[in-house]
């Protein structure tokens, strides 16, 4: 079940790419998401459970790009086009292309030892030792950072994506400008920048003692405790030090979500996907050239061989974890 506080964390978004904007505006079905998953299986391009994967996807199909929110985390990506773009790829070759094209990730043929391997930058570009495990062998991948509008770092033998920093991040700084809170920290050779808009979460920016934070309105009602505390129709009601604080979960997050009551692991509250509330238990299986999967608490079925796929098969990856997904 995938639940949200005050920011999204969607872990299968870099794999994800866009094929062709035409196709921006439609709907993938649940068909195209079994496929994205399957081809990003068969492909070692995730390492995600079939049915864990079909749970993220569909609920990323379901994703408005375009929330202030969600654009730190994800990048201004039209999902519905990149689930597409997956599921109409006939071979691995086809997604890696893809994954070049649209997200910089760039999978060479050039084998190399992950034990000796020193990651570095070749300009924009991050440069790594993958293993894979379609093949059993490891091959150096390019990840250009600019896709995101990053820099490449390398630091002591870390080498990383960073965030640009604006050119007024010259000296430490805690300010607000208008109800946007700006942050510019440096100390030796590491720049720290960051600014968030307060009024995303019906807050105001406050400086106090040199520090800018986002704060409750002055007027808004008293509360006790901390975090989520009610819904209110499609909004999520906070206390935020002894203050309420709200946001409309459609607003926020696009027009599916609802802020709901869902009592598990202390979070109380959240916005959500109605649609994903129903967990599956078990993982996928192979029954001949048929692989049986689980959505929303129903096991259905994806025939592999009529798919493009040679078979339905069990696989155990290096570290010994298994799963079952259509292989070429």
């Amino acid at each position: 079940m995938k639940k949200l506080f005050l920011l999204v964390a969607v872990s299968i978004a870099t794999l994800l790419i866009s094929c062709d904007d035409s196709d921006s505006s439609k709907k993938v079905s649940e068909n195209s998401i079994v496929q994205a998953c399957t081809i990003m299986n068969a492909c070692d391009l995730n390492g995600v459970e079939i049915n864990d994967c079909i749970v993220d996807v569909t609920y990323m199909s379901k994703l408005d790009s375009n929330s202030p929110v969600l654009l730190d985390e994800v990048g201004n990506l039209d999902l519905n086009a990149i689930i597409s773009c997956l599921a109409n790829s006939n071979s691995c070759d086809d997604a890696k292309e893809c994954e070049k094209k649209y997200l910089g990730k760039e999978r060479t043929t050039t084998e190399c030892n992950e034990e000796d391997f020193v990651k570095s930058c070749d300009g924009t570009k991050r440069v790594s030792c993958n293993y894979d495990e379609v093949t059993g062998k490891s091959y150096i991948v390019k990840q250009d950072c600019a896709i995101k509008n990053n820099i490449c770092v390398n630091e002591d033998g870390n080498t990383y994506c960073k965030d640009l920093v604006p050119a007024e991040c010259t000296e430490n700084f805690s300010k607000c400008e208008g109800n946007i809170e700006k942050e510019c920290g440096i100390e030796d050779d590491y720049i720290y920048y960051d600014e968030k808009d307060c009024s995303l979460f019906n807050m105001e920016c406050v400086e106090s003692n040199g520090k800018a934070d986002c704060m409750p309105k002055a007027d808004a009602a008293v509360c006790s405790g901390f975090g989520a505390i009610r819904c209110d129709s499609s909004s999520l009601i906070l206390c935020y030090f002894g203050k309420e604080i709200s946001y409309d979960c459609k607003d926020m997050y696009g027009e599916s979500f609802e802020c709901l009551e869902i009592n598990k692991d202390e979070i109380k509250y959240g916005c959500q996907l109605p649609e994903l509330a129903i967990e599956c238990e078990t993982e996928a299986t192979c029954s001949g050239d048929i692989l049986k999967y689980c959505i929303n608490g129903e096991t259905k079925e994806f025939n592999c061989k009529d798919n493009g796929y040679s078979r339905c098969q069990l696989l155990t990856s290096e570290d010994e974890d298994s799963i079952s997904t259509c292989v070429y």
